[in-house]
Order: structure tokens, then C-alpha cells, then sequence
């Protein structure tokens, strides 16, 4: 397929049509040619991009939409007093953006200083008796951690003494790591809890439907949270060994 080169308005045509717009800007332009003014579209004969279009007969902008005389009347002008007001307001806005800025580093530095050295904020969380990071996590989010104890106690201990999350809990008989938890769920596929015994667990819990299940599975009970052996999939954990229903696994067969 061939394709005919498109002809374009010669120069001086197209320029005296850009004048009548009266646009103001290379801005004012593109939109022009986007959207077209009074309701009226650009003609297809007047190039977009005439700077590129008409480049060996060019000379800037403000020929080619005719507002030199605008330009020189700014010339040698003194600017009214209320630009120079008005920058002055910003220059007192740039100045308060970086004090802003310098006090942020300031206080970041100081907050850096300022938490409880890591054998006091260790042995501060120990005696919380918290079994998990997600347990430890979860008490970060409340008003009762002191602001000299960090959320991130693994990274702000980083290179201070962290030892990884059994040694910050001291509960290394209980504490299990969201990460080791996975594992250990995946490890643990062959040595759940017979299921007669889980099934009795789970109906304690007076949970109404498979949706209560999964949010006790991700949150706990109670302060509590799912045992290990307590899969968080049980019909897929017990499908040839016992599995009927979510209302028999909970125990509430007059909802059903």
C-alpha cells in the first residue's frame, strides 16, 4: 500500500491562521490542536508540530502565533509590587519547606537515638510472654507498646544484636516465626491431629461457618491463636479420613 504524502498550508498561510486564534503559548497550541477552539477542529491542512513541519522557515513561537508585540511590551517593565510580594511569599515557602525537611532528618536521627537499647527492649518483650512474631506484630498496633519500643524491632536491632524472633520473644519452647509456621504447616501434612480430636477442638470454638473458620485460622480466638497440628484446611487435610462437611467439622448442624 502506498501512502500520499500529506500537504501541508504553506508557512505564511498557516502562520496567519495560527494569529487569528490569538493563543497565547506553545501550551495554548497543542491544546488547540487536541480540541479544537469554539467548537471548531483544527483543519487537517495545519500541522501540530509546525516547528518541525516548517523548520527552514521557523522563528519561534511567538511568530508563529503573533504576539511578539506582548513579548516587547514585558521587556524593561518593572514588575508590579505584588509579584514581588508574591515572591516573596514563595521564597518564605521554599524556606520553610526545607526547615519542614531539615526537621524531619533531625527528628529521624533523633528518633533513631532515642529507642531503649536492645538488652532492655528484649527483655521488656519477653516478659509479654508473646508466642509468635504475628502476636508481636499485632501488640505493636496497640496503645499499650512503649514509643521507646520499636514495630520493627528487626530492623531497628539489625546490626545491635537481633538474633532472630525466637531469641527477642524468649519463648524458644513456643515462639514460632511466621515464616517457620508455614513451614511447619507444610511439614506438618502427615502428623495432624486425628481427626475426631480436631473436629472436637473446632466445635468448641462455637463457630458458625466456614468464613468464621478461615478468620479464626488468620487471627486467632480470644487472644489465642490455631494449633499447629489444627490444619487450616481440613477438608483437604482429612478428605479420606473422616471429612463430610464445614457442618459437621463445626458442629452446628441446626444452622444448616
Amino acid at each position: 500500500m502506498v501512502f500520499k504524502k500529506k500537504e501541508w498550508r504553506p508557512f505564511e498561510e498557516a502562520r496567519e491562521f495560527a494569529r487569528s486564534l490569538n493563543l497565547r503559548n506553545a501550551v495554548e497550541w497543542r491544546q488547540y490542536c487536541k480540541s479544537g477552539k469554539d467548537g471548531v477542529p483544527k483543519s487537517n491542512d495545519i500541522p501540530s508540530a509546525p516547528d518541525v513541519i516548517y523548520k527552514n522557515d521557523w522563528n519561534g513561537w511567538f511568530d508563529w502565533l503573533g504576539n511578539e508585540d506582548r513579548v516587547s511590551a514585558l521587556k524593561g517593565r518593572k514588575m508590579p509590587e505584588r509579584t514581588e510580594e508574591h515572591r516573596r511569599k514563595i521564597g518564605e515557602a521554599l524556606k520553610g519547606r526545607k526547615r519542614t525537611e531539615e526537621h524531619k532528618k533531625k527528628m529521624s536521627e533523633a528518633k533513631k537515638k532515642s529507642w531503649r537499647p536492645f538488652e532492655e527492649a528484649r527483655e521488656f518483650t519477653r516478659s509479654l510472654k508473646l508466642r509468635s512474631e504475628r502476636e508481636c506484630k499485632e501488640y505493636s498496633k496497640t496503645d499499650e507498646r512503649p514509643d521507646d519500643i520499636p514495630t520493627n524491632p528487626n530492623i531497628t536491632y539489625r546490626d545491635d544484636g537481633w538474633n532472630g524472633w525466637v531469641d527477642w520473644l524468649g519463648n524458644k519452647n513456643r515462639v514460632v516465626s511466621e515464616e517457620t509456621r508455614r513451614k511447619m504447616s507444610e511439614a506438618n501434612k502427615g502428623s495432624w491431629r486425628p481427626f475426631e480430636e480436631a473436629r472436637e477442638f473446632t466445635r468448641s470454638l462455637n463457630l458458625r461457618g466456614s468464613e468464621e473458620w478461615f478468620q479464626y485460622c488468620k487471627s486467632g480466638k480470644d487472644g489465642k491463636p490455631r494449633p499447629d497440628d489444627i490444619p487450616s484446611n481440613p477438608d483437604k487435610a482429612y478428605k479420606n479420613n473422616g471429612w463430610k462437611d464445614w457442618v459437621d467439622w463445626l458442629g452446628n448442624e441446626e444452622l444448616a
